[in-house]
């Protein structure tokens, strides 16, 4: 198979998870998306405010939540709140993004895990991994 065909039989397979990325900095939010499409077999979306991700639930279910901390408007951590509180999705693992996290506190009472920014890509896809529910089989 040539590196064409496997891209397409990739693209053609169902995702095992999709990964909801909010993230305002375009930028940042287009490294991550475009990162783990090409290196994992997961599906991102990427939105950019807390708005725009309530009203992503409404049509898919992730399986991760990826959120920066300073959002405009919501902040991550009241997004966090949020999110659990739809139906289906008390359980999503959550992981924030951030150079200046809340305190270890608020994080740890919501069960959110964190990672700083700036990040090496090998931890942020190690993160994942650790994060999403594992598939029985």
């Amino acid at each position: 198979m040539t590196d064409d065909t496997v891209s397409e039989v990739r693209k053609n397979e169902p995702p095992l998870h999709i990964l909801l990325v909010v993230e305002d900095d375009g930028e940042i939010g287009a490294f991550l998306t475009d990162a783990l499409h090409e290196i994992t077999p997961y599906h991102p979306f990427h939105v950019t405010n807390a708005v725009q991700a309530l009203e992503a639930v409404a049509t898919i279910t992730p399986s991760l939540f990826i959120l920066d901390y300073h959002l405009p408007g919501i902040d991550g951590l009241e997004l966090a709140d949020r999110l659990r509180t739809i139906k289906g999705l008390e359980s999503v693992p959550i992981l924030m993004l951030s150079a200046t996290p809340p305190s270890r506190k608020a994080l740890q009472q919501r069960g959110i895990h964190f990672l700083a920014k700036p990040f090496d890509l090998g931890a942020l896809l190690e993160a994942v991994e650790q994060l999403l529910p594992k598939k029985p089989g």
